[in-house]
Order: C-alpha cells, then sequence, then structure tokens
C-alpha cells in the first residue's frame, strides 16, 4: 500500500512539474520556454498511468500499459531536452549541448521526478509480478 500511495504521490508531482519553466537562452530576452509548451506530448503517457493508479479495474492490461507509458516519459524527456529549439522554431537538430546549456533547474527536477516514477513502477510491478506467483 506505501508503494501505491508514493507512486500516485510522484505522479502528481510529475504532472505539476510541467508547470516549471523548463528552458532559456536569456530569460530577460526570449523569456522561459514551460513544460505546459510539451504538455501535448506527456497527455497520453500521464493518462495512461493516471488509469493504473486510479483506475477501478487493475488487470495486467492496465499494469503493461502504465509500463509503456512511463517508459515513454523518459522517451519523450529525452526528445524534449535535445530538440525544444526545434519545437519552438529556434534551431533545427538534435542539440544535446544546448539542452545542457539552457535547461532551468525546473527541468531537471522534471527530469528527476520522471526517473523516481519509472523507478516506483519497476518496483510495484515487481512485487505485483511476485504477489501473482506467490
Amino acid at each position: 500500500m506505501k508503494v501505491k500511495r508514493f507512486l500516485r504521490v510522484i505522479f502528481f508531482l510529475c504532472v505539476a512539474s510541467l508547470c516549471l519553466p523548463w528552458f532559456t537562452y536569456n530569460a530577460r530576452v526570449m523569456g522561459y520556454r514551460w513544460g505546459l509548451m510539451f504538455a501535448k506530448w506527456y497527455a497520453l503517457p500521464f493518462a495512461l498511468v493516471g488509469i493504473h493508479l486510479f483506475g477501478k479495474k487493475k488487470g495486467e492490461l492496465t499494469a503493461v500499459l502504465g509500463e509503456i507509458a512511463v517508459l515513454a516519459n523518459l522517451v519523450i524527456t529525452a526528445v524534449v531536452f535535445g530538440r525544444w529549439q526545434e519545437f519552438c522554431n529556434i534551431a533545427a537538430g538534435f542539440r544535446w549541448l544546448d539542452g545542457f546549456r539552457t535547461a532551468q533547474p525546473g527541468f531537471w527536477i522534471a527530469a528527476i521526478l520522471m526517473v523516481m516514477l519509472f523507478a516506483a513502477f519497476q518496483v510495484e510491478f515487481c512485487r505485483r509480478s511476485e504477489e501473482t506467483l506467490a
């Protein structure tokens, strides 16, 4: 039960982290690029994780879809990190170095929360599979 509660708290924190500033070259000139700019890519994975965590029927299908969705969140975070300039029509291509130079603490908080959600999901998935085998 503690893992489930922890998963729900981390899930809400991940969704809330979209409201933080993620990137900028110069805040005075161009302002911040907020995590909400990328919410359309996170919408489906967050919806699937939410269905698994808060749905009444918890089956194997929702668990597997939740696993895929949590992994998709990590992939989306990596893609946004490297391509945010292209999404905002600033520059083209995948730019890791620009991501490191321009990422704000809000992005790093969101990335750490996504990794924590993934790890907690793995713990819950393993615990659930052990209960099934026993």
